[in-house]
Parts: C-alpha cells; structure tokens; sequence
C-alpha cells in the first residue's frame, strides 16, 4: 500500500501501517481528549485509532508533554520581593510622569 493509501501525515512524518485517511483531523479531538471533554463513545474511537496509528499517538504524547511543561513552569511563582518591585514600578508607570509633582 503506498502512502497516498494512507492519507495525510501528521506533521511530515510517514503514516503509519494502518493510519487512517482522517488523521489530518485528530488534531482537534486529541486538544479535547486531553482537557477531558470526550464522552466515553469518542474515548472508545480514538483509542482505537491510537491502537493503529504510531503518528497519532505520537502526536497526542507530544501534546500531553507540552502541556505538563506548561503547568510545572506555570506552578512556580515568583519571589515576593519581586512582585513587590513590578506592582510599585506598574502603579508608579500609570501614575505618569508627573506624579507626585507640586507644579513648582
């Protein structure tokens, strides 16, 4: 079976044996599986898919990385002393620049 068989590739890489013509759609169903707003019937269809398509399921490991890195850099927060020194700088820049200024 030649590629064209298989239908698009999922960012360039080759289909696997088996992949499905739909592929190029799964994008968009791998984001809502992941969030968790499959039901259990669209869970059911794209674990079978992922069963047969190493450039999905690829994919989806891929996705679900990014997002774990997002949340660990997203759970540390900055020292107080930091936050301080920008909320001062903030209200001092929306201030302008003549506050505090008599007019003398």
């Amino acid at each position: 079976m030649s590629s064209a068989d298989h239908g698009p590739t999922v960012r360039g890489m080759p289909p696997a044996s088996g992949a499905h013509p739909h592929c190029d759609d799964l994008a968009e169903r791998i984001e809502r599986f992941l969030d968790g707003e499959l039901d259990a019937e669209q869970v059911r269809e794209l674990d079978e898919h992922l069963d047969d398509c190493l450039p999905c399921t690829t994919e989806r490991e891929l996705r679900a990385r990014i997002r774990e890195l997002v949340r660990e850099g997203c759970a540390e927060r900055a020292p107080a002393d930091l936050i301080d020194r920008v909320r001062a700088r903030l209200t001092a820049v929306a201030a302008g620049p003549d506050a505090g200024d008599d007019g003398d």
